[in-house]
């Protein structure tokens, strides 16, 4: 009994429902606040070369918005992303006429990463993968349950047949 109870507060502690985030004005979000959607996460960088791929995250969240959350993550992990949270709104608002969440900027890997990227990296957390963050704009698609389903590299498009697939498949 205490074992199963151990266990099943385990796997309550490692889900994504518990992590919060600041959103790009700085209101606190919880992931527990999408549960029962597909969430895409995404980190974003300004002065990326795939910094277009904003255009194809709105056109993605256009066509998905009743079953897809996207939340962008601006980040200078990869030294893309000089531009302060202000400048980073200013830009996807303006050139790209977002309406996805955009979180706060912060660090996508190593140790000062943020909790959803310690999350991701965790095998033990996630349950899934040891997701490793390989640049700008990589995409992590996580089901309406909490887990991973899909891992797509900063070359894919958001407008993939690929992660359309992934993200109709039921």
């Amino acid at each position: 009994m205490i074992v199963s109870l151990i266990s099943t507060l385990a796997l309550f502690v490692s889900t994504i429902y518990n992590i919060h985030f600041s959103d790009i004005d700085g209101t606190d979000r919880s992931f527990n606040s999408f549960e029962h959607k597909k969430i895409l996460i995404v980190n974003i960088a300004s002065n990326s070369n795939r910094v277009d791929q904003i255009e194809g995250l709105q056109t993605l969240y256009n066509l998905y918005h009743d079953s897809l959350v996207i939340v962008a993550i601006p980040s200078n992990s990869f030294g893309s992303e000089p531009k302060s949270n202000i400048e980073i709104k200013q830009l996807c608002i303006q050139q790209y006429n977002c309406s996805f969440i955009i979180a706060e900027k912060q660090s996508v890997v190593g140790d000062s990463s943020s909790s959803i990227y310690k999350w991701l990296g965790q095998v033990s957390e996630n349950g899934v993968a040891d997701v490793n963050i390989a640049g700008d704009f990589e995409k992590i698609l996580i089901d309406g349950q909490g887990s991973i389903i899909g891992l797509f590299a900063p070359e894919i498009e958001p407008t993939s047949s690929m992660i359309k697939n992934a993200i109709e498949d039921k």
